[in-house]
């Protein structure tokens, strides 16, 4: 990468004819020109898929994306936030109740995004299976997004095996932004451009300096973080241009606000990290114990203590 200057960078227009809101299929790395090739055969194939990547990748977008490139456009697409609904409540909206059907029952040619569905119950988990075992042509097309690697889950007995076959008739897995650097410049581009066409003094030009900053975070939270700060900078900046100081006083607010959080039990955060590792290293957890520094013994116990083993679904 070329050492950045304080040169302004200006934009000329979107790319690829991409829709504002959409920064999650912007780009030129590997992972996104890869998606774009397959998207016609992903939307046709009309079969259930599972969708990974770490939280703010976007794997709602590329769902909505298969969706709207689909013979499905013109019906709903639904999502199921599996993270957040209390189980009772989610149980209803997914299976329905006497005299209201779920989500899955209303399909009709729609498509059902479950977003983190690797947060599910093992009990539903089992019901999902047995639902997608079942279930006639017709229904809703299921595509399920999953911070961890699914298939690592299953071999710790966490998730159920069935489930996961069922769903894994296609895998897509969305590299965290830190690894496709060359993708901020082009989302950066989208984001400056879009914003203009809503507010008429919005900044159309950045500082490579600037840029090279923003290169250089490692974004935690992926794109959508991106997105958030290049929003905060389009709001504070009085001028047409955003500089690297702006840049540097937006992360860094950004980050005494995440050190200000409540601070987490030692051993979620503990559990958290070991199965962001072994995702990382494909399941393998003898690769895994060796990047974390510990034997194999101590992962397998610290993986067992770290959550309950998932029913086994028929």
């Amino acid at each position: 990468m070329t050492t950045p200057t304080n040169q302004a960078i200006p934009f000329d227009g979107p790319r690829d004819g991409v829709r504002a809101g959409s920064a999650a299929l912007i780009g030129t790395s590997a992972t996104i020109r890869g998606f774009k090739h397959a998207l016609p055969s992903l939307a046709h194939a009309d079969v259930p898929l599972i969708i990974t990547g770490e939280l703010g990748t976007g794997k709602s977008e590329w769902a909505q994306a298969i969706h709207r490139h689909s013979g499905r456009a013109g019906r709903p697409f639904h999502v199921v936030p599996m993270a957040t609904l209390p189980e009772p409540r989610l149980e209803r909206r997914l299976f329905g109740e006497p005299g209201k059907e779920g989500v899955l029952a209303q399909g009709h040619g729609s498509t059902v995004y479950l977003a983190g569905v690797d947060t599910l119950s093992p009990r539903l988990q089992q019901r999902l299976a047995q639902w997608l075992a079942v279930e006639n042509a017709g229904a809703a097309r299921i595509i399920a997004g999953s911070r961890t690697a699914l298939d690592a889950q299953v071999r710790l007995g966490r998730f159920s095996r069935p489930l996961f076959q069922r769903l894994a008739l296609v895998q897509l897995t969305i590299a965290p932004l830190r690894e496709r650097v060359d993708d901020v410049a082009a989302i950066v581009e989208d984001a400056l451009w879009h914003a203009r066409t809503r507010v008429e003094d919005a900044p159309l030009l950045v500082r490579e300096s600037a840029l090279g900053e923003l290169a250089a975070y490692g974004w935690p939270e992926n794109v959508r973080e991106l997105v958030t700060v290049l929003t905060t900078m389009q709001l504070e900046t009085r001028t047409s241009t955003i500089t690297v100081e702006l840049v540097r006083a937006v992360l860094r607010r950004l980050a005494q606000r995440a050190y200000s959080l409540d601070v987490l039990p030692l051993e979620r955060v503990e559990s958290d990290y070991i199965m962001a590792a072994l995702a990382l290293c494909d399941g393998n957890q003898t690769l895994t114990a060796r990047r974390l520094g510990i034997g194999r013994s101590t992962l397998l116990r610290k993986l067992k203590a770290g959550a309950p083993r998932c029913e086994r679904a028929a």
